[in-house]
């Protein structure tokens, strides 16, 4: 009963418009990803060819069902006035009673204020998510070895306690190149590494939550009655 014709700006030469049938019997037309450039061109022609194909010479842009849209935008004006315009078709041809009055919202400047939710700046923030989590894991393997280098570092030095004066200063001369290297929330986390076990070890793991002191069962018994952790 309603036909709707969905183009976009990239249908060539204002000539070529001539050869679309599909102007001359859809009910509405649709020119998608309005946001291309050349989109408001594209536009005036279609509307301007329509107006020749109907012989509406006398009619306004603003009241012709020919509306720019782009689709792709969360809350998009030109979507609003097509599903608007669309209803009113729907009254018109079908005979469908709505309850309240249709009204369209004619836009032409305000299909450009992108009210998304993602701006245009942030289009790659999923790739920006993506770059920096492969960063981190990138710096939390160079920073774990680091760490292993000082551990092997440490255990050298201690059993190396009877080479000469001159091998152990070499020795201290690259753990303390290598500990600048470490970060100091990482030297923060090994420091208090041995503290943590412990509250592992524990029956219980303790924590605060607004003041209350939580306990969270570390071990369980099986079913022989051997205390599991």
């Amino acid at each position: 009963d309603i036909s709707m014709y969905v183009m976009t700006p990239e249908y060539g030469a204002a000539s070529q418009l001539e050869k679309i049938n599909m102007l001359d019997y859809a009910d509405m037309v649709c020119v998608n990803k309005f946001d291309k450039a050349g989109a408001l061109d594209a536009l005036h022609d279609v509307r301007k060819q329509y107006k020749r194909n109907h012989q509406l010479w006398s009619a306004k842009d603003e009241e012709l069902p020919v509306i720019g849209t782009i689709a792709a935008q969360f809350n998009d004006a030109g979507i609003n006035e097509l599903f608007e315009r669309l209803m009113e078709k729907v009254a018109e041809k079908c005979e469908v009673k709505f309850s309240g009055d249709i009204q369209h919202h004619a836009h032409t400047k305000d299909t450009f204020s992108q009210s998304t939710i993602i701006p245009p700046k942030r289009v790659r923030y999923l790739a920006e998510i993506a770059e920096t989590i492969s960063a981190y894991d990138s710096w939390v393997i160079e920073q774990s070895a680091i760490a292993t280098k000082l551990y092997q570092l440490d255990g050298t030095l201690t059993a190396a306690s009877a080479l000469s004066a001159v091998v152990q200063e070499e020795l201290n001369k690259i753990k303390r190149s290598l500990e600048e290297q470490l970060h100091p929330e990482c030297k923060k986390l090994i420091q208090s590494w041995p503290e943590v076990l412990e509250r592992y070890k524990k029956e219980f793991y303790e924590f605060k939550v607004r003041d209350k002191v939580i306990k969270q069962p570390l071990t369980y018994n099986s079913l022989s009655g051997t205390v599991l952790s």
